[in-house]
């Protein structure tokens, strides 16, 4: 062997020993994922603590100078040392080894009174740690997110969609889905298996790593949006998609907040789709779904007041459409196109007016595509039939918007008159923007933030347009085209077939294109 070659091999086992610890970050893994030290066998929840010791409720969301615990169990006995590390993969708290035991339930309904795990340690949230999310262990799914508390609050506020992953998460084979049996109430108090499903971690280190907004960030969870105080000094609030389970509490909020000129961007889709309700301890949500009309000897709500009966928000004895507050709802949207491109199924939404400022910078022209990951559900506005391309054209009087502006599109793959839509719109002369994305997998899928993935820096630049124009107080809809003449008027409605669409149509529909079985999120 030449001495040359001894040289550059004893480089190379140098580099490699360098890097090894970097090799989450090379790779495209979270760095916090990649440097976990701590047995993945460990499950649990945080909770909040009281000065006596006694757990006062769920710890998801917690103000600095508040006490926290840990409550853990494992398949087997064994040694943990929590650690605290932040979105960004930096430890800011390593905590004592303690001893965890296998799960003990209190309860023979552990999916709804929660786990009873002990807690196995505890931890005050310094009184300068910034507003985020944490992470114990380096495990996405035992969280927590430390609210502002700062007499310079940001302007901007990120809302993570707990609820959703609460729905989603299974005990015992519990939850609001069949996995595998369905029930109509989950607690905040047990494990969440469903804390990566979403894929909303890449966005929140997209925020941490690139700071895309010029601008201070605070974070909150779904629970928060009960304070009619959350955003008082808020400009922004951005909603993590797909953020499905809002309470009337929570809607009023936000509707009081862009009424009062604060704007709103909903990054996904599938939003604000079922009304749900809290305990009064908010321990505990309930969404009784198609059993909500049930007497309660057939499994029914005991709730007498029938707008609060926890059905789809579109339900008219609600009497709180959704399209009111964003535009666009599941109904109308449905299940987007899934065309098979080269072995891997893509959504794409069509421009619809490519001069709007909400695109500037991206170089799309009216008309050109916006791949997406993997989108299966939808938000749609209502429309009233096409113009001479094919475009959409949106039902004003349905909506009810003082102005409003449809962006882009997506058709829906049974070939119905649904389609998803990206909207902005202005409630009222004198109230903010809200900006909504549309499809669900728009801004929060894993597979968005994979090197090279299709359309993620258009959306990218799309969210910090619109950032930019709210903060800024710029009207994004200055330069809105006057509403389209409606060329293919709609039947009502259209059924199998879709309507006529002209040979200079932006795109042809996808009516045979190769689809996947979407899952159904919002049954």
């Amino acid at each position: 062997m030449t001495k040359k070659l001894l040289v550059g091999l004893a480089i190379a086992v140098t580099l490699a020993v360098a890097l090894f610890p970097l090799r989450g970050v090379l790779l495209g893994k979270p760095f916090w994922k990649a440097s976990q030290t701590v047995p993945s066998t460990v499950d649990g929840y945080v909770v909040r603590i009281a000065g006596d010791g006694s757990v006062l409720g769920p710890g998801t969301s917690v103000l600095p100078g508040e006490t926290i615990g840990f409550a853990a169990s494992a398949p087997a006995e064994t040694s943990w040392t929590p650690k605290i590390l932040n979105v960004a993969g930096h430890v800011v708290a390593t905590l004592p080894t303690v001893h965890v035991s296998p799960p003990n339930w209190k309860s023979a309904s552990p999916w709804l009174d929660g786990t009873g795990d002990p807690v196995v340690e505890t931890w005050t949230v310094p009184a300068d740690l910034p507003s985020g999310f944490y992470f114990v262990a380096g495990d996405r799914e035992l969280f927590f997110a430390v609210r502002e508390n700062n007499p310079h609050p940001s302007p901007i506020v990120v809302l993570l969609p707990t609820n959703t992953i609460t729905a989603y998460s299974s005990t015992d084979g519990r939850s609001l889905y069949a996995h595998p049996t369905k029930v109509a109430g989950v607690s905040f108090l047990r494990p969440m298996d469903q804390g990566r499903s979403e894929g909303w971690l890449p966005f929140l280190q997209w925020l941490s790593d690139q700071k895309p907004f010029a601008a201070p960030v605070a974070f909150a969870v779904d629970v928060d949006m009960e304070d009619p105080a959350l955003l008082d000094n808020a400009k922004i609030l951005i909603v993590l998609g797909h953020s499905e389970y809002w309470t009337r509490a929570a809607r009023k909020n936000f509707d009081a907040f862009v009424d009062r000129g604060g704007n709103a961007i909903m990054a996904g889709g599938n939003d604000m789709w079922w009304q749900a309700r809290y305990s009064p301890d908010r321990r505990t949500m309930f969404v009784y779904r198609l059993l909500a009309g049930n007497p309660l000897s057939n499994g029914g709500d005991g709730e007498t007041n029938p707008i609060f009966l926890t059905k789809e928000w579109d339900t008219p004895a609600l009497g709180y459409p959704i399209i009111s507050s964003i535009g666009g709802d599941f109904r109308h949207g449905g299940f987007g196109q899934l065309a098979n491109q080269n072995g891997l199924f893509r959504s794409a939404y069509t421009v619809a007016e490519a001069d709007s400022p909400v695109f500037a910078g991206t170089g799309l022209k009216t008309c050109d595509r916006i791949e997406l990951p993997r989108s299966t559900e939808y938000d749609g506005s209502p429309i009233v039939g096409l113009d001479a391309i094919g475009r959409p054209i949106a039902d004003l009087k349905a909506i009810g918007a003082y102005r409003y502006e449809l962006l882009a599109y997506e058709w829906n793959h049974n070939t119905k008159y649904q389609l998803g839509t990206m909207q902005i719109l202005q409630r009222k002369p004198d109230s903010g923007y809200v900006l909504h994305m549309g499809a669900r997998g728009c801004c929060i899928t894993e597979a968005f933030y994979k090197k090279g993935a299709e359309g993620k820096t258009i959306v990218q630049q799309i969210l910090r347009n619109a950032v930019a124009l709210f903060l800024t107080r710029t009207d994004p809809l200055a330069n809105a085209p006057s509403p389209r003449p409606v060329v293919f008027p709609m039947s009502t409605p259209w059924g199998g077939a879709m309507p006529p669409v002209p040979e200079n149509a932006c795109e042809p529909h996808m009516g045979d294109a190769e689809l996947e079985n979407p899952e159904a999120g919002s049954d």
